[in-house]
């Protein structure tokens, strides 16, 4: 993921996420436009995913 917060997160819980707890993030990039880029996450612990998100934020550069 570039280095720049996103503009916003939409995220949806699907089960239970601990803290303190060890996950791996899973990052796709869904659109890009000279406005903006919009990912999908994953939120995953062992073979379960108790997390999904969406994100939009600006494209590299901007």
């Amino acid at each position: 993921m570039p280095d720049v917060s996103p503009w916003s997160y939409r995220i949806r819980y699907l089960g239970e996420v601990t803290h303190p707890g060890e996950y791996e993030i899973g990052l796709t990039v869904r659109s890009v436009d000279t406005e903006s880029v919009r990912y999908e996450l994953g939120v995953f612990r062992d073979d379960t995913c108790p997390g999904v998100a969406d994100a939009v934020g600006p494209p590299a550069g901007h």
